[in-house]
């Protein structure tokens, strides 16, 4: 009887040793697929992007296309396990940009009353020629802005869930148009132009 006892716990803890070495090893599997993933974006965030969308509220209520540019000072990443079946696992990659708080010198479309400054052009066209033109913006201060991609590993694939400004806590609205195609602010419309097309190769 004992002999037995013996050898169900060795068979038990064979078992767990088993597992636990299949459960490293997936973990290892899933840490460099996304390693892959983070490694893509360091590599697109390693000169400055542009993201181009349509703007459309009370105050251009014409609509008008703008260039906003983003240029990354740093990317980090992290991968953690859940408890979920169907996440298993989710991953984060936090980019932190620098903006400038421009004054636009450039467009043809204004806003309307009482601002009557610049909102930016009437075609896509013309706010990608913009990107080319320095001269256009002229630079008040800076800040850095951390947005962070949020993942989940789903059915053996990462899907992109979220993009958030991490210091406001609200999505980072013209990158989504960029990537997805479309926005979660309705003031934003995502069109097809060279600079966005860039953005859509951040999907997994």
């Amino acid at each position: 009887m004992l002999r037995r006892t013996g050898i169900a716990i060795a068979a038990l803890v064979a078992a767990w040793a088993n597992a636990a070495l299949a459960q490293s090893s997936n973990d290892a599997e899933v840490l460099s697929s996304f390693q892959a993933l983070a490694g893509k974006y360091e590599g697109v965030f390693s000169r400055t992007q542009f993201v181009v969308v349509r703007v459309q509220h009370q105050y251009v209520p014409q609509g008008a296309y703008v260039a906003s540019a983003y240029e990354a000072k740093k990317v980090e990443y992290n991968v953690e396990r859940t408890t979920s079946l169907v996440s298993p696992f989710v991953g984060t990659i936090d980019v932190t940009f620098q903006h400038s708080l421009d004054d636009r010198v450039c467009g043809n479309v204004r806003h309307a009353k009482p601002l009557k400054s610049i909102a930016g052009w009437a075609t896509a066209d013309e706010a990608v020629e913009e990107i080319s033109k320095p001269e256009c913006r002229t630079a008040r201060s800076t800040f850095l802005d951390p947005v962070r991609f949020n993942f989940a590993l789903q059915g053996g694939k990462w899907v992109l869930k979220s993009v958030v400004r991490t210091r406001y806590a609200r999505p980072e609205t013209m990158i989504q148009a960029a990537i997805q195609k479309e926005s979660p602010d309705p003031q934003y419309t995502w069109v097809d132009v060279a600079p966005n097309r860039v953005w859509q190769t951040l999907l997994p």
